[in-house]
């Protein structure tokens, strides 16, 4: 029996075989599309790999733009390294940091150079502080200009340099000559110092340069100080004084020296209940042999005064400070008496002959006479009559 077919049918057959038709394309197009298939070795596929790049470049600008920039810093000179200012010439020319190594620093040693350092005070800063010192002092003592601040700034710089050179060893002549040259130059300052006060920083800083000048030398041989002794200084005294010296004064001025020199041994008398430690009789005992001495021989006596001057370096730690201090009046008073007698035997002699620069500052030593006359208690000017009497002149 035949079918019949009609044109509906037919439409409907083959509306129905292109449905299958494209089901069976989606089917076998699935593997290589699908966007979320894994490899099974651990690998993206392509176009899983394409679209993550896709998606990464496009992301990157946004979190470029989300992430804090860092601000470079400028450099700052000197921070992170220590500057080189004593470098030797080479590395100066060179323009480069010297490691300043001595005797050759490293750069020299490794092109082969001959390293040469300047030469320089540096090392010897506390000198030079004290040189100015000196010279400050000097010009506020004999000029009209005050530079007494500066002095006193510059004396301070000195001291702390010092007592920091003698932490360290005293290896060459040149240090040695070093702290001795500044032990002196304060010495002298203080010399030309009239604060109160000023005669103990005297005696100090004289000591100071006799522990300095005896035993921090290493090579005393070759030091630039080993004729600055006291016999070489009594002997150019001498030198300049002159024998004639003796008989330069006519018989006023002898009568008036001897009435000096008893006024001298008659206040020591009056003083003498005064002194009650060994160190006080010793110095009254010291300045009694001079004024017997200078009764006989005014120019021996003279000449005597610069041992005289060291009395005190003899004294141990102890004696000098208990001898120094302010509150020891006995003592104030014998350095009264020991001062205006240098003063008398100066003004015979060395200022008869010329020689000044052997001279006490007379101006520093009346104002040392009247601070100390004026920081004694009520009961003690009569110790004090004959040195007040000569500071000002009534002698």
């Amino acid at each position: 029996m035949a079918v019949r077919t009609t044109p509906d049918s037919q439409a409907g057959t083959a509306e129905r075989s292109t449905r299958i038709a494209e089901a069976e394309s989606l089917t076998n197009d699935t593997p290589s599309s699908s966007p979320d298939r894994v490899d099974t070795n651990g690998g993206d596929t392509p176009g899983s790999a394409q679209e993550r790049e896709t998606t990464t470049t496009a992301t990157t600008p946004d979190a470029d733009e989300e992430r804090p920039k860092k601000v470079r810093r400028k450099p700052i000179p000197g921070k992170g390294f220590r500057k080189s200012r004593a470098g030797c010439f080479n590395c100066k020319r060179r323009r480069v940091k010297c490691c300043e190594t001595r005797p050759g620093c490293q750069s020299c040693r490794r092109m082969r150079l001959d390293c040469v350092y300047p030469t320089t005070t540096a090392l010897y800063d506390f000198l030079a502080h004290a040189l100015l010192a000196l010279a400050a002092q000097h010009l506020t003592l004999f000029t009209s200009s005050d530079y007494s601040v500066q002095a006193l700034d510059l004396r301070i710089s000195a001291l702390q340099g010092l007592n920091s050179a003698f932490s360290r060893p005293c290896l060459t002549a040149a240090d040695g000559d070093a702290r001795c040259a500044a032990a002196i130059a304060l010495t002298w300052q203080s010399s030309y110092m009239s604060a109160p006060g000023s005669l103990r920083e005297f005696l100090v800083t004289m000591r100071g340069w006799m522990v300095v000048a005896t035993t921090m030398t290493p090579e005393p041989d070759k030091s630039l100080f080993r004729d600055f002794t006291r016999e070489a200084f009594v002997g150019s005294m001498r030198h300049h004084v002159g024998a004639e010296a003796v008989d330069t004064g006519n018989a006023a001025q002898s009568s008036d020296r001897a009435g000096v020199i008893d006024g001298f041994l008659a206040s020591l008398e009056i003083l003498r209940p005064l002194c009650g430690s060994m160190m006080e009789r010793r110095y009254l005992s010291a300045l009694e042999k001079l004024g017997v001495l200078a009764r006989t021989s005014p120019l021996d006596a003279l000449l005597q005064m610069a041992p005289c001057w060291a009395l005190t370096n003899k004294m141990t730690e102890d004696e000098f400070t208990d001898f120094t201090h302010p509150s020891n009046h006995a003592a104030q008073v014998l350095l009264a008496h020991f001062l205006m007698l240098d003063r008398a035997l100066e003004m015979h002699f060395l200022e008869a002959t010329g020689s000044s620069q052997f001279t006490f500052c007379k101006k520093v030593s009346k104002v040392w006479i009247a601070n100390m006359a004026s920081s004694l208690p009520v009961g003690y000017e009569k110790y004090m009559m004959w040195p007040l009497a000569l500071a000002t002149g009534r002698l």
